[in-house]
């Protein structure tokens, strides 16, 4: 078994409070988000600190099949985390198909509906979920995996499990940051290979997107189109970044050129982290640490 299991995924990072405390694993809540290439989780307690988070990469995995393969076998060697008593549990899938309907416009057992106007849906393989962000009067619905659903759930079986889509978690965080100004200004989180794109207005949420990036130029090149589009001063307008981006990387050095104000975003002020998260830089991780804040 250990060596199938090193096939199949690696342990990026863990981090782990001093406070953190097995026993009181039924008054934290557990915050998982599982995308095509990664998997991470983090844990909150009771005052609102991430006392444990781990990061893990797929290895080797190119069907689904084998990623429902990699994630067993990343709980069946995590004692924490396939562990059931939990105070809440929140699930966060990394998936492009998703939309976002005006509240109003919403109707309960709709989501199918909505999502095939611009997504091919296969319900047999796939589910569906919705989430409101009431603050922002918007239904985002978006799919999951049925595979994936009923194994976390085998683990879960007496706890109920919310089910988030990563782009409501980064958008959720953005509407906080983007109270403190009313100027348009454009938020981007960066995974493995895809762009976020977040633009608020006067505390609305203007534009959402994601976007496939296979090199620099690609990620330049959206930017670029918004800026134009949207009528943003490349002089003027602010753009923040957040997730797996280095501000000595050869893509920022290109940005540069054509935007003045780049900047990196903070962890969510919500929650606190403790020194053991020191090495884990600020702007990372900013969709996982938004989730149990949702």
């Amino acid at each position: 078994m250990e060596t199938d299991t090193k096939k199949y995924f690696l342990l990026v990072h863990r981090v782990k409070d001093e406070s953190f405390n097995i026993e009181e694993l039924h008054n934290y809540v557990l915050s998982l988000q599982i995308g095509v290439k990664d998997l991470q989780f983090c844990v909150t307690n009771s005052l609102q600190k991430v006392v444990l988070f781990e990061s893990y990469s797929f290895e080797n995995v190119k069907t689904v099949n084998t990623r429902v393969q990699a994630i067993a076998d990343i709980y069946k060697n995590n004692a924490i985390l396939s562990a059931g008593f939990w105070k809440n549990i929140f699930v966060s899938f990394k998936t492009h198909k998703f939309t976002l309907v005006p509240e109003n416009l919403y109707a309960d057992h709709s989501d199918l509906d909505f999502l095939e106007v611009n997504s091919v849906i296969n319900p047999i393989i796939e589910t569906t979920h919705h989430c409101l962000h009431k603050s922002l009067g918007l239904v985002n619905v978006f799919t999951g995996d049925l595979r994936l659903m009923k194994l976390i759930k085998s683990f879960y079986q007496s706890v109920e499990i919310k089910v988030l889509h990563q782009g409501g978690a980064f958008i959720e965080g953005i509407a906080t940051v983007a109270q403190a100004s009313q100027e348009r200004e454009m938020m981007v989180y960066v995974d493995r290979g895809i762009f976020h794109i977040v633009i608020f207005e006067n505390n609305s949420l203007h534009y959402y997107n994601q976007f496939a990036i296979k090199k620099n130029e690609d990620g330049l090149r959206y930017i670029m189109l918004l800026f134009q589009e949207l009528g943003l001063q490349q002089n003027k307008t602010n753009i923040t970044f957040w997730g797996n981006i280095d501000a000595n990387s050869k893509f920022i050095s290109l940005l540069e050129k054509y935007v003045k104000n780049i900047f990196f975003g903070k962890r969510p002020s919500e929650l606190s982290f403790g020194y053991e998260f020191d090495d884990i830089p600020e702007h990372q991780f900013f969709d996982l640490f938004n989730i149990p804040l949702s």
